[in-house]
């Protein structure tokens, strides 16, 4: 037996949608990480760059340009949870908008497809789902364009004939 799968395509309300926004940033947020928030606001350059990522590095697997939107992460958890400092700060707002535009500027792209298609789209979601209400329209843009490149198949096995199914 072959399962498949149906996203239901009941209207929502703008409501629905503020609970679902909700209930996944809210964990993201008291997961947050509080400590190096004001390091990374004051060491970020005036491009939007950070001294300790190298943004030159081209390995496949622990790939160190991906750090830049780790920071990003960071901060935009800073920025949007009450037990931090930087909670609602303009200069941790401006740093995270400054990152942001660094990352869509030069459009980093690693050599192994994971990066491309799960690392840097799952990151950055996370981000921009915690600093939606502060992109502009081009940042929202090029996010959206970068999570267009996430290229999951999801699968379902049947075990009793051995056969998959492609729910994408």
């Amino acid at each position: 037996m072959i399962l498949f799968f149906r996203v239901a395509e009941a209207p929502c309300s703008e409501n629905d949608l503020s609970v679902i926004k909700t209930r996944i940033i809210t964990p993201m947020i008291s997961a947050g990480r509080t400590g190096d928030i004001q390091q990374l606001i004051e060491s970020q350059t005036k491009d939007g760059s950070w001294p300790d990522v190298n943004y030159a590095d081209e390995n496949g697997g622990n790939w160190a340009t991906s750090k830049h939107v780790s920071h990003l992460f960071s901060l935009a958890q800073g920025y949007r949870s009450k037990n931090s400092t930087c909670y609602g700060d303009d200069k941790c707002r401006n740093a995270i908008s400054l990152g942001l535009d660094f990352w869509f500027k030069n459009d980093f792209i690693n050599s192994n497809w994971w990066w491309n298609q799960i690392g840097i789209p799952g990151r950055m979601a996370r981000t921009l789902l915690l600093f939606d209400d502060n992109l502009t329209a081009e940042q929202r843009a090029k996010g959206i364009d970068i999570l267009k490149r996430t290229k999951i198949r999801h699968r379902i096995r049947d075990y009793t004939k051995g056969r998959h199914a492609d729910t994408s």
